[in-house]
């Protein structure tokens, strides 16, 4: 009972809520719900919220949560060779897909002539880490692709390479995109998000 002589809004007992008012002729109104229903409620409607903002956010959340880098992934590309790229040279230029996060990191900071040079010896140190796919750019051509050739790992991390004959690093991390454009300049190149 309350000071002013009425009743409480609600009295949690025993496992059981209920809810008490006073009726129209001052006499108590009770009404009982369900063992722990509120507490349910809540739960579901926190767990909805949870599963909502997984699927917004897409599988990062989830990979996260279960301790695994988010996969990292492009699916189309168009390559597009400036006239005097590279001196008028053709470019070698590879898209590596890495499925090793310490892998990642480590190729993130070898310049473009290291790659090429060593390719095959990384390849043969970290035997199904690494996806390749390789192209020998013409300056002034444009190459669009829809889909990337299969590779078996879960990609982490993509990284491309082209190989000028200046020097410079010559190397550019993807972020993960649904498209990117690789854009061969005269002495380096660009990657950006493909317009729709």
């Amino acid at each position: 009972m309350t000071a002013d002589g009425g009743w409480s809004d609600s009295v949690t007992g025993g496992g059981m809520r209920m809810e008490t008012a006073t009726g129209p002729n001052g006499g108590q109104d009770v009404r009982r719900c369900a063992p722990g229903s509120t507490g349910r409620r809540r739960i579901a409607m926190a767990l909805t919220a949870l599963l909502a903002g997984t699927v917004l956010q897409g599988c990062s959340v989830v990979d996260w949560t279960l301790g695994r880098p988010p996969k990292v992934e492009v699916d189309r590309i168009q390559i597009v060779a400036d006239s005097d790229a590279n001196d008028r040279r053709p470019i070698p230029v590879d898209l590596v897909r890495v499925g090793s996060l310490p892998l990642a990191e480590k190729l993130a900071t070898v310049p473009a002539a290291d790659w090429f040079n060593n390719r095959r010896q990384i390849q043969q140190d970290n035997p199904g880490s690494i996806g390749i796919v390789s192209w020998e750019v013409v300056p002034g051509q444009r190459i669009n692709l829809r889909d990337l050739p299969p590779y078996d790992g879960r990609t982490v991390a993509i990284i491309v390479y082209a190989r000028y004959g200046t020097p410079a690093d010559h190397r550019y991390r993807v972020a993960s995109e649904d498209a990117i454009v690789i854009h061969l300049l005269k002495d380096l190149f660009t990657v950006t998000t493909l317009a729709p």
